[in-house]
């Protein structure tokens, strides 16, 4: 089979469901509008069945962080913030989300 190849304009709250379980070389994309660092968070999630959270990555720029974490078993795992200045996005314009399924981990680019 050829995998996932999703790609998403985000909109508030709203969920997507992927087509197929997640595998090696799948790749979604998710896309909205950065309005300015008063923004309290946007997120994207991967959901799998029975609510874990196969990811979590929550742009914070008010912060100047991101949270990275899973939920699994009812309990969220430890949360990795890698620095992300709130100047790396533009008021007004459309920010990008990449995340790519590898062995073992995800690769998320902006």
């Amino acid at each position: 089979s050829s995998g996932i190849n999703a790609e998403y304009g985000v909109e508030t709250e709203s969920s997507y469901p992927l087509s197929a379980p997640l595998k090696v070389g799948d790749v979604i994309k998710a896309w909205g509008v950065y309005i300015d660092d008063t923004t309290s968070k946007f997120s994207v999630n991967i959901v799998g069945d029975i609510g874990i959270f196969l990811l979590l990555v929550d742009f914070r720029p008010w912060a100047d962080t991101i949270v990275l974490n899973n939920k699994a078993y009812g309990y969220w795992q430890a949360e990795v913030r890698p620095a992300c200045s709130r100047s790396t996005f533009v008021s007004g314009d459309t920010f990008k989300v990449t995340i790519e399924v590898l062995e073992g981990e995800y690769k998320i680019s902006f």
